[in-house]
């Protein structure tokens, strides 16, 4: 794709970062007419004229999942209707991104089956922040781009925390080497130990964790913790890594979530927690209202992060 000119259209869940990108990139942002029906159809129109010209969409698809992916999917296909020369899907959150595989005989796939409709509806590039499991992402190696909020988060935690007497926790299994990443920006050396706790889901009931322990020898006790996860949404699984820290005698709790996919009642437990600080960005431009109250809740802004990658390969 050429890179100019570039127009920036945003979807009704990422308006302000937007606006933010925008601003830092010193592009036009183009004009939609969206119609929602009382039935929950959609009707979309684009009002700016984009024939030959390089479009970028910027549009989480969070809670309302389905409804902010249908507005996502109408806009690449109304403007590839419209004749526009290129399109870039810029999702911060990836919404079904943890359906990344089949728990269970029967299943769908569903984050790789989205990423073949934004592809086969005209997607050139699509850019997310801290995709849950890059494997859904190897079939499509020239359309997607992934980049992180991990060493920015560490550079922010290491100025408010003494990581001289710090440990970081993955809450699973799956997300060892994630917080193996932060860990390596955050004591900016690699091979640094992480502590890892082995939970274990019941697949029957929704959000149920049965029970959880730590698997390796990394000690904790008189320490501070730092807990790494991708995506927080009833706060169970980051929760009971906190109490088993705290059984295990850390000294003080620090969480880091790049994704806060919640509501106001996870926010409270969260506040009455033993959780210090709890770090997250503006991937989920609605949490910034749900957790405009919280004594311990603190967002990072990753508009850069994402202008550093809007026309990257």
């Amino acid at each position: 794709m050429n890179k100019k000119p570039y127009i920036i259209f945003f979807g009704s869940a990422s308006t302000k970062l937007a606006k933010k990108l925008a601003v830092i990139l010193k592009l036009p942002t183009g004009k939609k007419e969206i119609v929602r029906f009382a039935n929950s159809e959609y009707r979309l129109r684009i009002l700016t004229k984009v024939k030959d010209k390089n479009c970028i969409i910027v549009q989480s698809t969070c809670n309302p999942v389905n409804d902010n992916l249908m507005e996502l999917f109408l806009l690449i296909d109304t403007l590839k209707r419209s004749d526009a020369r290129g399109i870039i899907a810029v999702i911060p959150y990836f919404g079904y991104s943890r359906q990344h595989k089949n728990f269970r005989q029967g299943e769908c796939v569903s984050a790789e089956m989205i990423l073949k409709i934004l592809v086969s509806l005209g997607a050139n590039k699509i850019i997310t922040l801290d995709f849950h499991n890059l494997k859904n992402t190897q079939n499509f190696p020239n359309h997607f781009k992934n980049v992180s909020a991990l060493p920015l988060m560490a550079r922010v935690v290491a100025k408010k925390v003494d990581i001289s007497n710090s440990v970081v926790v993955s809450p699973d299994v799956g997300g060892y080497h994630r917080a193996q990443i932060f860990a390596n920006h955050l004591f900016n050396k690699r091979g640094v130990p992480v502590l890892v706790i082995k939970k274990q889901r019941d697949l029957n009931q929704i959000h149920k964790i049965k029970h959880g322990k730590l698997i390796n020898n990394v000690k904790i006790l008189g320490k501070t913790v730092i807990i790494i996860d991708d995506i927080c949404t009833t706060g169970k699984t980051l929760l009971s890594a906190v109490n088993i820290c705290v059984q295990q005698g850390a000294k003080q709790i620090y969480a880091v979530v790049t994704h806060p996919d919640m509501d106001s009642s996870v926010v409270d437990l969260i506040d009455k927690s033993q959780i210090v600080r709890f770090y997250t960005t503006n991937s989920i431009e609605y949490f910034n209202a749900v957790a405009r109250n919280s004594k311990k809740i603190r967002s990072v802004d990753i508009s850069k992060i994402l202008t550093k990658a809007e026309f990257a390969g």
